[in-house]
């Protein structure tokens, strides 16, 4: 007789596997400033909000760049984020009205993280660690300029440089520096 039940195993697959290569998107806005809800200036056409969220954002920019959240609350897991071309211009995550980057677990339970690529990247809209380790690091001559750091429910921030002189940096709104070789260093807030 057939037997109708369904592996473990391939179950899992089909649970994980979608959640890994359907919610990463790829900022297409090719002068680097738009608003972070426009559907069009993601590829694929929609907008990064939910806990298994990858947002790419790496142009080669001639101007530093803003991306406008507009939405009171956008939900990842990981943002990577940067000039392509090299650390002249970087971009501003703005909070536009009253918005906020929360990083969670994504189905897969992977920590979150945050990477600062090439230029002087920003982020003035507050971020909040929910229930998570959440890496903020830099490469490839990045910098990363934090205003607001905040943590929800258990959440927990990891601070974590590469080479040269990157390093993060967390304004009066978090209070706490980090440059290069400061290596695992675990603050809450």
């Amino acid at each position: 007789m057939y037997n109708r039940s369904i592996s473990p195993l391939l179950l899992a697959a089909a649970v994980l596997l979608p959640a890994s290569a359907a919610w990463s998107q790829t900022w297409t806005n090719g002068n680097g400033n738009g608003v972070w809800s426009q559907d069009g200036n993601w590829s694929p056409p929609s907008f990064p909000n939910n806990p298994n969220a990858a947002a790419i954002i790496s142009l080669d920019l001639a101007a530093p760049a803003t991306i406008n959240l507009d939405n009171p609350e956008i939900v990842l897991n990981n943002l990577v984020v940067g000039d392509s071309a090299g650390p002249t211009f970087g971009f501003t995550i703005a909070p536009g009205s009253g918005g906020q980057l929360n990083f969670q677990r994504s189905l897969s339970a992977a920590d979150p993280s945050i990477t600062s690529a090439n230029g002087p990247n920003a982020i003035t809209a507050p971020v909040v660690s929910d229930l998570a380790r959440l890496t903020i690091g830099n490469t490839g001559g990045g910098s990363l300029t934090l205003s607001s750091l905040d943590r929800a429910s258990g959440g927990v921030f990891r601070f974590s440089g590469a080479g040269g002189t990157t390093g993060t940096t967390v304004t009066p709104g978090g209070g706490l520096s980090s440059t290069n070789g400061i290596g695992n260093v675990f603050a809450t807030y």
